[in-house]
């Protein structure tokens, strides 16, 4: 590409003349998100029923909507700058993959329009750390579960022997032997790694939110905070293998809204303290 067509590209066409990027760039990835979401909600409301699904947020994270509408306000207010060729291109481009009627395209489309619109934002602006939230928000929605469906049968098993040496019990495979006979499995829902994906987005929001530089100590307090949804989730694991007469009670919405609202409870307290020092970006 020469220079005089890169030069093209980023003026404004007749199409966006008097749009500024915060006209154009938030719907379209309001539009993508909502694409993207749907049949995630879809599904549980078919599972769970309307009622239930509405009570439970959508069947998504409080810190993915926190950080969805609080990425979204900063993108809005935050870059004036006219919209050009360029910007226009890209999101015609995000827009094709948010109307075919699959998730995973929308996913995939939301983090190519949000890393574009992160990389082309002034740095330190409110703009760059919206769209950096907005495209962060696909990982633990999206990317997460793609590369752990890809290793589950590699991590399943380590969740099994986890479990297997913290209640003397003995394990084959991702499956659990019971002293009275019979055995339960480590389903993929039961695995640590949805929750130590979700702590580390929230490690991410409380950074965007507080301006703050990433720092070495970071790693030890993500660390902990994975070391600890780990030891939440194989404490109900523990506790159905040792107990499996309850099992209905554990593993059930007292179970879960339980260890639910304790992960995040923790995730919470340790993203706020870890994240109260720190140089500004």
């Amino acid at each position: 590409m020469t220079a005089h067509q890169i030069a093209e590209s980023l003026r404004p066409t007749r199409l966006v003349r008097g749009w500024r990027r915060s006209d154009l760039l938030p719907p379209v990835l309001f539009a993508g998100f909502c694409n993207a979401a749907f049949a995630e909600i879809a599904w549980h409301v078919v599972a769970d029923g309307l009622t239930a699904t509405l009570l439970n947020g959508l069947a998504i994270s409080v810190i993915v909507w926190a950080a969805f509408f609080l990425g979204m306000y900063w993108l809005a207010r935050g870059d004036t700058r006219p919209a050009t060729r360029l910007d226009a291109a890209v999101c015609g481009a995000a827009l094709l993959t948010f109307f075919l009627p699959f998730s995973k395209p929308s996913w995939v489309g939301l983090t190519g329009l949000g890393l574009y619109a992160t990389l082309t934002s002034v740095r330190g602006t409110d703009a760059r750390r919206g769209a950096a939230l907005l495209t962060a928000i696909t990982y633990p929605m999206f990317w997460s579960k793609q590369i752990f469906w890809l290793l589950s049968d590699k991590i399943l098993p380590i969740d099994a022997v986890i479990v297997a040496t913290v209640t003397g019990l003995t394990h084959t495979g991702n499956a659990i032997l019971l002293r009275g006979g019979g055995q339960i499995f480590v389903a993929p829902g039961c695995s640590s790694v949805a929750n130590i994906s979700m702590s580390l987005f929230c490690w991410f929001l409380f950074n965007q939110y507080r301006s703050r530089a990433a720092r070495p100590i970071d790693l030890a307090w993500c660390a902990g905070m994975s070391l600890a949804m780990v030891a939440i989730n194989v404490t109900r694991m523990s506790l159905i293998a040792l107990h499996p007469e309850r099992y209905d009670l554990i593993h059930g919405e007292v179970g879960a809204t339980v260890a639910s609202a304790l992960s995040t409870a923790v995730t919470l307290a340790v993203c706020h303290f870890g994240t109260r020092h720190g140089d500004l970006a």
